[in-house]
């Protein structure tokens, strides 16, 4: 087989499996609830085929960050209506990881355990609040262990 006609079969497979799932995208916007987690909006991304969500948020105060997470949900289950709306309740686990560019570079990571709400206004907009507890531990400049953090976010996600 020639090379023409592999790229177009993985092109092929690639299109027919990417209108098989959903995937919302959207915005959070995080409470502060010490260093490695600071204020801020994040950019979050779902998948609905896969109980799996990951956020990116950059921050700038006087010293940058930029931190990533990723959270595997381990049940979503309806708690009540609003109107036409289901709203669920979830919960998961997930690991972070933050980056501060200060005076000096600082990099840390944890786990984390998201504890949330979360409701669809005609299937299309995600509404969702959540707690996140999270214990860190600082790798650079030095390791040790940062805490016991509880951040607060709630944001929405568009589904395509």
């Amino acid at each position: 087989m020639n090379k023409k006609a592999r790229w177009l079969i993985v092109a092929l497979l690639l299109v027919c499996s990417t209108s098989s799932f959903a995937v919302g995208l959207g915005l959070q916007y995080s409470g502060n609830a010490g260093k490695i987690y600071t204020n801020g909006i994040a950019i979050n991304l779902k998948l609905d085929d896969r109980p799996i969500v990951f956020a990116a948020s950059y921050y700038i105060d006087d010293d940058k960050s930029f931190g990533l997470t990723g959270d595997y949900w381990l049940f979503e289950k309806p708690i009540g209506n609003s109107g036409k709306s289901t709203i669920n309740w979830f919960a998961g686990v997930g690991l972070f990881l933050s980056m501060f560019f200060g005076d000096d570079f600082e990099l840390h990571d944890g786990i984390r355990v998201p504890l949330g709400v979360n409701m669809f206004i005609d299937k299309k907009i995600e509404l969702y609040a959540q707690v996140v507890p999270a214990f860190g531990i600082s790798m650079i400049p030095t390791i040790k262990t940062n805490g016991f953090y509880i951040p607060i976010s709630g944001g929405f996600r568009v589904w395509f």
